[in-house]
């Protein structure tokens, strides 16, 4: 009889890998790994934004109406061409000059589905 191996998730599985970049006069956040983006006037704003949908992407994949198609969505990745860019857009937020035009950063996975609050 053969025993089926335990999945281990580790801490790297619960980071979304997210960047933000200064177009214009808005900062336009995404999150590659669901392929979502947000958009303020401010990075903290923008960020904040983009973590709140995070929070109702994940809650309508798990519990809410997008339940059935659940699987498909947390597994939803975003074009080569944005991924290329967070690269891109994470090398270039370690100088101190290009802060003021893009960062990276990591948002957390949600560990229970909990309904947002109203933003």
């Amino acid at each position: 009889m053969a025993t089926r191996k335990k999945r281990v998730i580790h801490p790297a599985d619960m980071q979304l890998r997210c960047y933000a970049q200064l177009e214009g006069d808005q900062w336009v956040a995404v999150c590659i790994d669901f392929n979502l983006a947000a958009q303020a006037n401010s990075f903290e704003e923008a960020r904040k934004k983009l973590h709140h949908q995070i929070l109702w992407y994940v809650y309508d994949a798990v519990a809410g109406d997008d339940q059935a198609h659940g699987v498909d969505l947390l597994q939803r990745k975003a074009p080569v061409a944005l991924v290329l860019r967070y690269h891109v857009v994470h090398a270039m937020s370690r100088f101190r000059a290009m802060r003021e035009r893009v960062r990276a950063f990591c948002d957390l996975l949600p560990l229970s589905p909990q309904r947002p609050a109203a933003a």
